[in-house]
């Protein structure tokens, strides 16, 4: 199976992170794979079609859907997802093509979540991802499994759902990530996202996911040692609107340049640049620790073997 490959990739070399990059259209994955091929490098595990698009590529403020653009997400991302199989599937640079992975968008019901994760399946991904909130979200777990597909968890900041802050800031917070990432695995999850959480929650839970036999991947966490790391083509490449250091220093244009110069060429340029900063832990920067001092040392107590 390709995810156990992928964590014993992680053991053998704790210090490479395993690579996610988000995507969303054949010339960025086009622009991924010449990147794969030029760094000559197997560290790329997964691209993933999010519902960032409606920010990235439709210019909205969040991926918080209404009705309409909830019926809009239900049509394209799976549309998007077949226009990434058919890149990946023609393999213009022959490189071992890394898992495909699609999100479920915000705001559907329960019949439009079957609806699209059935999309998800005939389309050509491997992977599909939720924002697991609570427990009360298992049963998109097992939706994704039932349709043969691996099912993700995304823990931490989820945007869909709460508020952009860092998580993971005590023991009691940490444990109950542990008590959510159990259920999920008991029901089938495989992948894990971690995001903003503290860089020591991200360490500690890092580890636990690989004991379990999950993949993690974390975004706005910092780095953790045998973890993985999501990356953004969009972001390698076009200027964030808000300036901080965990975005990549890499992008060079700004949006109002987009439809002149967000092609091929620049994205490879740039992303590849990106990966290989990702790749030696350059990028992305540690974040400051916000974890009580006390919690910080329960948390390590509690992780030693």
């Amino acid at each position: 199976m390709t995810i156990e490959r992928y964590i014993q990739a992680r053991f053998a070399n704790p210090f490479r992170p395993g690579i996610k990059v988000n995507l969303y259209r054949d010339y960025e994955y086009r622009a991924t794979a010449r990147c794969i091929a030029e760094t000559a490098t197997d560290a790329v595990e997964c691209v993933m079609v999010g519902d960032s698009y409606f920010m990235t590529h439709l210019g909205h403020d969040s991926t918080q859907l209404n009705e309409e653009t909830a019926a809009q997400a239900l049509d394209l991302l799976p549309r998007l997802i077949a226009e990434l199989r058919a890149e990946m599937d023609r393999n213009e640079h022959g490189i071992v093509p890394p898992m495909l992975m699609a999100d479920i968008p915000d705001g559907l019901s329960t019949d439009q979540v079957h609806d699209v994760i059935d999309r998800y399946k005939a389309n050509g991904a491997e992977i599909v991802k939720l924002e697991f909130g609570s427990l009360d979200d298992l049963w998109m777990v097992d939706v994704i499994g039932d349709a043969g597909l691996v099912p993700a968890i995304h823990l931490g900041y989820m945007p869909q759902k709460n508020s952009n802050q860092t998580y993971g800031v005590s023991a009691l917070e940490v444990a109950s990530y542990r008590r959510m990432i159990d259920a999920a695995h008991e029901a089938g999850a495989r992948c894990v996202i971690f995001e903003r959480l503290t860089e020591v929650a991200n360490v500690l839970l890092t580890k636990y996911c690989l004991a379990l036999g999950m993949l993690p991947y974390s975004i706005f966490s910092g780095r953790a040692p045998l973890g993985g790391q999501s990356i953004n083509a969009w972001d390698s490449t076009v200027i964030a609107p808000v300036k901080s250091i965990f975005f990549p220093p890499t992008a060079l244009i700004t949006r109002e340049q987009v439809a002149e110069h967000y092609k091929e060429p620049l994205i490879a340029e740039r992303l590849g640049k990106l990966l290989k900063m990702a790749l030696v832990n350059v990028f992305p920067p540690s974040p400051r620790n916000s974890i009580d001092l006390d919690d910080c040392i329960e948390l390590i107590e509690e992780a030693a073997p």
